[in-house]
């Protein structure tokens, strides 16, 4: 019957190297997680104000022929920057977290 050993950093032979260790810098790490949390609530401020604001956007922008079609309209404006988002962090993202040279 086979039994299993666990690898400790005293175990650990110099062929069977592990993953290197991650350095972190707390200072830095707490600076992302600011302007992370920062960005994000400036973004969901930014989708309230204008689900907030729905109807008289509608009125302003779109044809006065029914106010149901121009609140789903503009709710229709609003689901469309909601869904596009992941999109923009995919083609944006890479280049905010590229090294400078």
């Amino acid at each position: 019957m086979a039994t299993a050993t666990a690898v400790t950093p005293s175990t650990r032979t110099a062929t069977a190297p592990g993953p290197a260790p991650t350095v972190t810098d707390p200072a830095l790490v707490k600076r992302a997680v600011k302007a992370a949390a920062l960005g994000n609530a400036m973004e969901w401020f930014d989708f309230g104000v204008y689900s907030y604001i729905a109807v008289t956007l509608g009125k302003v922008f779109f044809p006065s022929g029914s106010p149901t079609a121009q609140l789903l309209s503009t709710f229709g404006t609003f689901a469309a920057a909601f869904l596009v988002r992941p999109l923009g962090g995919m083609v944006f993202g890479p280049s905010a977290t590229s090294p400078t040279p």
